[in-house]
């Protein structure tokens, strides 16, 4: 009976989009990449045609149905609404310009009920 409980537990996990285990909690955020401290510089960059270092971010949602608004927050170098965007096959993807210098980011739900652990960066223009 015990089997049943955690296979029926990990399906429900995986169809709520618990599939890589990034979050740290149901409900709950979790970056998939880059991962928190990560340097990212020039040849990080994805679309050379855009000003600045554009650079996709990447968040697993773990108990929250697809559809979910989303919003991406810079807590550091200043606090601001820098994205948003809809939670989508358990992910949400969204490729924004990257601020030279150290950066906080923080992924959280909409009305502010769930967020992420915050995600450390160091951007470069090497």
């Amino acid at each position: 009976m015990d089997e049943l409980r955690i296979a029926l537990t990990l399906g429900a996990l995986a169809l709520l989009g618990c599939t890589g285990g990034a979050c740290p909690s149901s409900p709950g955020l979790g970056w998939v990449s880059p991962t928190d401290g990560a340097t990212l510089g020039a040849a990080d960059d994805e679309d050379l045609n855009e000003p600045g270092i554009q650079h996709t971010l990447e968040v697993e949602g773990c108990g929250l149905e697809d559809g979910q608004a989303l919003e991406l927050r810079i807590e550091e170098p200043f606090e601001t609404t820098y994205a948003t965007g809809v939670l989508r096959d358990g992910r949400w993807r969204v490729q924004v310009p990257l601020i030279v210098g150290d950066v906080r980011l923080r992924a959280r739900r909409a009305d502010g009920s769930v967020e992420s652990d915050p995600l450390r960066l160091r951007v470069t223009l090497d």
